[in-house]
């Protein structure tokens, strides 16, 4: 995050912080605190009452991924999504972070489109055209659909992707510092992203 960079090595309030995201991504508060809780790089802690969160400077700095686990993969027999998700993996770097992310955002939004399209098709699940039409709605069919769906999932997680996926396609071309830092954290996000792409191709290659 690109506000706990330039607060290196020093606290903000965990409301503050909420604050200064909601300003930047569209984010309700529970999703970001569960993001947050998430990201073991960043410390929270409580004094006097409040609750703060802190980051180190080591952690912020780091100019190549951390270990990426893409064991996952083994598991999918769509060798059209394992190819893309290889090509958008080999762009997490520190020129090209961003460009992976978005990559990966927009092979979770096929897969999902895929598969309910085929669900539709099938009359496994009550889709409309319209839940078709953007990435939010789809996500808003799939948990509406929840008990007739095989995937086992959770309604925050697809949020998060949703918001990755859009903060991607839709803010501002980050900085080489915002890059780095984006780096650094981005190892639970695209792994989040390969475990439910893996997931919904799994139902697309077995239906």
């Amino acid at each position: 995050m690109a506000i706990m960079k330039e607060r290196q090595g020093k606290k903000i309030q965990k409301i503050k912080l909420y604050e200064e995201v909601a300003k930047k991504v569209d984010c309700l508060r529970p999703t970001f605190y569960a993001y947050l809780s998430e990201m073991t790089d960043i410390k929270q802690y409580k004094k006097g009452g409040k609750y703060f969160c802190e980051m180190d400077d080591e952690e912020v700095a780091a100019p190549t991924i951390p270990y990426l686990d893409l064991s996952p993969l083994e598991n999918c027999s769509d060798a059209e999504a394992v190819s893309n998700i290889i090509k958008a993996t080999d762009k997490l770097n520190d020129k090209d972070v961003d460009v992976g992310l978005f990559e990966l955002g927009r092979i979770f939004e096929n897969t999902l489109k895929k598969y309910l399209s085929l669900a539709k098709e099938q009359s496994k699940l009550s889709v409309t055209r319209k839940d078709m039409e953007r990435l939010v709605s789809m996500i808003d069919c799939i948990e509406r659909n929840k008990k007739d769906i095989p995937v086992k999932f959770k309604p925050h997680h697809l949020t998060l992707l949703r918001e990755d996926r859009n903060l991607r396609a839709h803010g501002n071309m980050p900085s080489e510092t915002e890059r780095l830092i984006i780096l650094a954290k981005c190892p639970f996000i695209v792994e989040m992203y390969i475990d439910y792409i893996v997931k919904f191709s799994v139902q697309l290659t077995s239906a």
